[in-house]
């Protein structure tokens, strides 16, 4: 029995130290060195759902910006785009079958965007939605992404510089509406 004990103190005692040899100093600095960009507000996620009323004829606004992990040394101008050709790539990887948004039912209020000297995050534009052009009972995506940056020490990595957005419009039904 005590061989058994001794024997399991010795595995966790090398497994312990296989762990804290697999870390190393230099990930850590080539983490820190690399000044990535990506879409905000974004919490956690890269894919952000959204459950519009299809008969609202006001257009959605939702606030975007882009931020970066360290203040930048001078001002950085970033363009960010939608672009719809990422939808048929998500679909694949995903195992997912999102539409395209009609054509028109979508844009952008301000493509250029700036993070001032010293800062982290761009003022805010918005992506807007009309809500009442969508199909009902189908569901979109819609990929934002940074197209351009003008600060050669910012990483464009596309799993950080992409943000998905899912837009519903499901059928309305009749109900009582409580408060």
């Amino acid at each position: 029995m005590k061989k058994i004990i001794y024997f399991k103190y010795l595995f966790c005692t090398i497994a312990l130290f296989s762990l804290l040899a697999g870390c190393s100093e230099n990930e850590d600095k080539d983490m820190a060195s690399s000044n990535g960009i990506f879409i905000v507000p974004s919490g956690k996620e890269a894919v952000e759902s959204k459950v519009l009323l299809s008969f609202v004829t006001t257009p959605y606004k939702f606030p975007v910006a882009v931020a970066v992990i360290d203040p930048v040394a001078a001002n950085t101008d970033v363009t960010i785009a939608l672009d719809n050709n990422l939808v048929a790539a998500y679909n694949t990887l995903h195992n997912t079958t999102y539409s395209v948004l009609p054509v028109g039912s979508y844009s952008l209020e301000a493509t250029n965007l700036t993070i001032p000297m010293d800062g982290i995050a761009s003022q805010q534009t918005n992506l807007v939605i009309k809500a009442n052009l969508l199909k009902l009972d189908t569901d979109y995506l819609l990929p934002v992404q940074v197209a351009t940056v003008s600060a050669t020490d910012i990483t464009l990595d596309p799993v950080m510089t992409t943000k998905y957005y899912i837009f519903m419009a499901p059928t309305p039904t009749k109900g009582v509406l409580s408060v």
